[in-house]
């Protein structure tokens, strides 16, 4: 608390008394040690005190006060008063700027926020219809073949042996796993374009040397991809096809005796069931460890991408990915992609389950992608550019693909996607978890904000959102090769 320059004489404070009779009996001086100074001279002064509006007291002669010194000084109190005024006012600042987004997010706009950075721009398949309400009614079945992909089906086989060891199930099945080492491009500000290695691990599915790994192991993009075999051989490996949001690709090596895996169907394995996870951990070479199916049907997020995954107890750790999930009876029910990491997290990790991974290949084969997924069919940025300024956290579209939901139903560039069925679209990864939910086939209302001539001279955030227009749209999944 800082003294007042000026030199006013004190007044006595007025006291009345129970009969309602006015005194002019003058308070005493408080004097507590929370308005005790810090500097010595100060306490030296014995006398003097100063209360909690800053008026000065010289004991009980009512004295005019002294003039204080120039060096002001603040007492610990006020210090104190100070700080926790500054933190009330935060408070209110923060839930002043939580009522103004709820205000939005209730109206006819929403704001978004997003973890990605305002640059980057990716692609999520959606779909839409017209403004109409009305449904429109299109065939599920797959539009054409013309992207069907020349590699092997695979038929699930059923009735085998069921083995008593670990052991013999390893020697059965431990030759069709693979180490995959590749080579990717990068680029940084500071080194520019420079390449990075990789390691995972591939399951061999035909003799001749298909082999089935993930899209995080060996994408499209992957510049060069070594698979070494069991017995120490080594393949140049060429990537044949797969879908990132699946996590799912076919690689190939030139070798016409390979060992293939038996793959079973997952839809017959119980919960506890003993299993056996052969991968490449850490790129030390291929290694067996064992564990349990400790769930069959586990919701997962892995960047951006949900996905419903087997869990077992058996231990995957990096390197891993891509590898083998086997039954007791050497049978292949799962490709292990991911693990929950942390001290204070164990055996937990997870796999596609080998019915999936059926499907996916066979859709492949005969379509060229994964058939009865939902996909809007839209590129998508989160952020808008508004003037010269850019804001982030919200879905916008930048490009639609041509023959896909969004071009059926007439979903524009520049629309921001604000709900799927009432359900807020916050982020990415929140967009493709909802589309999860649904298929080819199903309809659901699309909340989109669309910019009109006024947004496009709007002066800040709150008015270009204010001036879009709100569209509900009636949206069918519509079957579409997302590649095309």
């Amino acid at each position: 608390m800082f003294y007042d320059d000026k030199d006013d004489e004190l007044k006595n404070e007025e006291n009345i008394t129970e009969n309602g009779e006015e005194t002019n009996k003058e308070e005493e001086p408080k004097v507590a040690d929370d308005y005790e100074v810090e500097r010595q001279d100060a306490r030296d002064e014995e006398n003097r005190t100063t209360d909690y509006y800053g008026r000065n007291y010289h004991g009980d002669n009512g004295n005019k006060p002294e003039k204080p010194r120039n060096d002001s000084y603040m007492s610990k109190k006020t210090v104190g008063l100070i700080v926790a005024l500054c933190l009330v006012l935060s408070i209110i600042c923060g839930v002043c700027a939580s009522a103004v987004t709820q205000a939005f997010r209730d109206g006819r706009v929403e704001t978004t926020t997003n973890n990605k950075n305002s640059s980057t721009e990716e692609t999520v398949e959606n779909t839409e219809t017209t403004a109409d309400t009305t449904p429109v009614v299109i065939p599920v079945e797959p539009v054409d073949t013309t992207g069907a992909v020349a590699i092997p089906t695979i038929s699930p086989v059923t009735g085998g042996t069921r083995y008593g060891s670990y052991a013999d199930v390893v020697e059965k099945c431990i030759n069709s796993v693979v180490q995959i080492e590749v080579t990717e491009e990068a680029s940084s500000v500071f080194y520019g374009t420079y390449e990075t290695k990789g390691a995972g691990a591939g399951v061999i599915y035909t003799t001749d040397g298909y082999i089935i790994t993930n899209y995080h192991v060996a994408g499209a993009a992957t510049k060069g991809i070594t698979v070494i075999l069991y017995d120490g051989t080594q393949y140049e490996g060429q990537f044949i096809c797969g879908d990132e949001s699946m996590d799912l690709a076919v690689i190939k090596i030139s070798k016409n005796d390979c060992v293939a895996a038996q793959i079973s169907d997952s839809a017959s394995v119980r919960l506890g069931e003993d299993v056996l996870a052969i991968g490449n951990p850490l790129g030390y070479g291929i290694t067996v460890t064992p564990g349990i199916v400790s769930a069959l049907s586990r919701t997962v997020t892995i960047e951006n991408t949900t996905m419903v995954l087997m869990q077992t107890s058996a231990a995957i750790n990096s390197g891993n990915s891509g590898g083998g999930l086997f039954n007791m009876e050497g049978e292949l029910i799962g490709i292990t992609n991911a693990k929950v990491g942390g001290t204070s997290v164990e055996a937990m990790g997870y796999a596609i389950p080998s019915e999936k991974v059926i499907k996916c290949i066979n859709d492949f084969a005969n379509y060229g992608y994964v058939t009865g997924v939902a996909r809007f069919g839209v590129g998508v940025r989160n952020y808008v550019q508004i003037g010269r300024m850019t804001y982030s956290g919200l879905i916008s579209v930048s490009s639609v693909t041509k023959g896909g939901t969004a071009d059926v139903c007439g979903i524009q560039v520049n629309d921001i996607i604000y709900a799927i069925n009432g359900t807020e679209c916050t982020s990415f990864a929140n967009l493709n978890k909802i589309l999860t939910r649904y298929k080819v086939g199903d309809t659901v209302t699309v909340t989109v904000l669309r910019p009109t001539v006024e947004a496009s001279s709007a002066a800040s955030y709150n008015s270009y959102l204010k001036s879009c227009e709100e569209v509900q749209l009636q949206v069918t999944f519509v079957e579409f090769n997302p590649g095309n």
